[in-house]
């Protein structure tokens, strides 16, 4: 992580890097199509703060458990081997990312609604550093 990135983004992922960037900007809402860069851009952003600090907990969730797994850590790993990172420095799991050296992480969650939990009551004892 010693050479400085070299991010090619769009506009829409240039604005949101520079609010993901700054210190005062505490809520980003990103959004958008399919194949809009938004899985890639929060890759990077994670994979950063995953090697720069220790024990952090990051969420990262969709509708469904299976979605994030399948969509997500194939795009993380594609960062961290192109920007030299050692695959092996981290565990990949169904339930989320370790970054062994670290001890950040970065954790799975469902949003679907649940008939028991309308209120998503179920997320309230969870510690993140962000989502």
């Amino acid at each position: 992580m010693a050479a400085p990135l070299d991010l090619h983004l769009n506009d829409k992922q240039k604005r949101a890097w520079r609010y993901l960037r700054n210190r005062s900007t505490s809520v980003i809402v990103y959004g958008g199509a399919a194949g809009g860069g938004k899985s890639f851009l929060a890759a990077v952003w994670l994979w950063l703060m995953m090697g720069s600090y220790e024990h952090l907990r990051f969420a990262v969730c969709r509708k469904q458990l299976l979605d994030v797994s399948g969509t997500f850590t194939p795009t993380f790993m594609k960062v961290v081997r192109f920007y030299g990172d050692d695959a092996g420095s981290y565990k990949c799991t169904l339930n989320g990312i370790t970054n062994l050296r670290t001890g950040s992480q970065i954790i799975y969650l469902s949003l679907m609604t649940l008939p028991g939990d309308p209120e998503f009551n179920r997320l309230g004892s969870w510690e993140f550093t962000g989502a």
